[in-house]
C-alpha cells in the first residue's frame, strides 16, 4: 500500500510533473484575489496564506476537482482551529 501510495505522489511531484506549475499557480492566485477583490473585504492570511498552498498542494497531489475542496475546507478548519 505504502509503496503504491508513493508512487502516485512521486509521479506528481516530479520535475517533469512540475514543469507547468507557475502558470496554474498564477492562474489559480489570479482567480482568487479577482474573487477577493470584488467581495470587498477579507482576511488575507485566511483567505491567501492558508488557501493558495493547500489548493497548490491538493493539485500537486492529484486531488480531484471534487475532493480537494472538501479537503481544503478541512484543512481550513484545522489551521484556525489550531491557531496557525
Amino acid at each position: 500500500m505504502h509503496t503504491r501510495l508513493r508512487a502516485t505522489l512521486t509521479a506528481n511531484l516530479s520535475p517533469w510533473a512540475l514543469r507547468g506549475l507557475k502558470k496554474s499557480i498564477d492562474v489559480k492566485a489570479d482567480a482568487l484575489v479577482g474573487e477577493l477583490v470584488a467581495e470587498g473585504s477579507f482576511d488575507a492570511i485566511d483567505a491567501l496564506a492558508r488557501a493558495v498552498p493547500l489548493e497548490i498542494v491538493a493539485d500537486l497531489i492529484g486531488f480531484t476537482a471534487t475532493s480537494a475542496p472538501t479537503c481544503c475546507t478541512g484543512a481550513r478548519r484545522r489551521c484556525r482551529s489550531s491557531g496557525r
